[in-house]
């Protein structure tokens, strides 16, 4: 249950900090290191003590720091995303010649 709920706000969440031209890329890479993760989980938890619980605060703390560096998109409204996209700019240019 929390890990799909961590999922659907993370599936949430990649809209309103990524640009749309970014976003698939953003979701192939998470899916990435989603699997390479859960994959590990298991070696990580034969390691003895404290390896595994000083492994989960480690990453814990590398992910505070780079969600620490991510900004929230401003809002643009339809007129505003359309007038800064390349094929009305294009058409803008076309039409002054």
């Amino acid at each position: 249950m929390g890990q799909k709920l961590a999922f659907c706000i993370g599936f949430i969440s990649v809209s309103k900090l990524f640009p749309v031209k970014f976003q698939s890329t953003v979701y192939s890479i998470v899916n990435f290191m989603a699997h390479l993760v859960a994959c590990a989980g298991p070696l990580i938890a034969e390691i003895p003590n404290p390896v595994p619980y000083l492994t989960f605060v480690i990453a814990m703390i590398v992910s505070t720091v780079a969600l620490s560096f991510l900004k929230e998109l401003e809002p643009q409204n339809e007129n505003t995303q359309i007038k800064n996209s390349e094929a009305y700019q294009e058409v803008q240019e076309t039409s002054r010649t």
